[in-house]
């Protein structure tokens, strides 16, 4: 489908509060806040990027969150894993609890739990990107490990049809458009971040693809501790 025919299927834009923002406040494991980035107990950006360019709207109510990485979270003290787990390693059903940071591949911290708390969610519901599941995959509380998540199984590669080109008179009176401002787009899924590609007096390029499409995921993890999630 071409970018154009895609456009046409933009049901309506409405803009009320634009603002170019440096950041998104989107959690690695789930996406964001889907407990941590969409379907799960976090709000990040473990989770995947399901856009459907059939039926998406741009309907930017107010710019994305801004946030600042805080750094590396430390390594929890022995008291903070909970020991109460023994036997259980990470599995279907097993809710987990855990710290996590994000990196680039050259060292810049990109997702963090680090002041926001600890990521919950129940392992193979679907609620983490798939890279995620599996390095946890037979993990126990206390371990504490890195690991790498290449394109195809965090939030795949750039889709040339998410990026969409909108005609600049639905944006209404807003005149600090520009590369780089971040908006939300209503899907069918609930609400997206975008980003403005391009501004013409006519037209304004949108990317609805996720921000971390195409990059390789550097991961480190602390389990801190495993319960059944079926009850939780």
């Amino acid at each position: 489908m071409t970018v154009q025919g895609v456009a046409g299927a933009l049901l309506i834009l409405m803009v009320i509060g634009l603002a170019a923002c440096g950041g998104q406040d989107d959690r690695p494991p789930n996406e964001p806040a889907k407990t941590v980035d969409g379907r799960g107990a976090g709000a990040g950006t473990l989770t995947g990027n399901d856009v459907d360019p059939e039926s998406t709207s741009v309907a930017t109510t107010q710019p994305a969150a801004t946030t600042q990485p805080t750094g590396m979270a430390a390594p929890p003290d022995a008291e903070d894993v909970d020991d109460s787990d023994d036997g259980l390693i990470i599995g279907d059903g097993i809710q987990v609890t855990c710290e996590y940071t994000l990196r680039s591949g050259d060292g810049e911290v990109l997702d963090t739990s680090d002041g926001r708390g600890p990521l919950k969610f129940v392992y193979g519901t679907g609620a983490m990107i798939p890279g995620f599941e599996r390095a946890l995959t037979g993990k126990k509380a206390g371990d504490h490990f890195k690991f790498e998540v290449p394109p195809e199984l965090g939030y795949g590669m750039p889709d040339p049809a998410l990026v969409q080109q909108v005609p600049r008179s639905q944006f209404g009176d807003i005149g600090d458009l520009e590369p780089g401002t971040e908006l939300f787009a209503q899907t069918q899924r609930g609400p997206i971040k975008v980003v403005v590609r391009e501004v013409t007096k006519d037209t304004v390029v949108v990317d609805m693809n996720h921000r971390l499409a195409g990059r390789t995921l550097y991961f480190e993890v602390k389990i801190l501790s495993l319960g059944d999630g079926a009850a939780s």
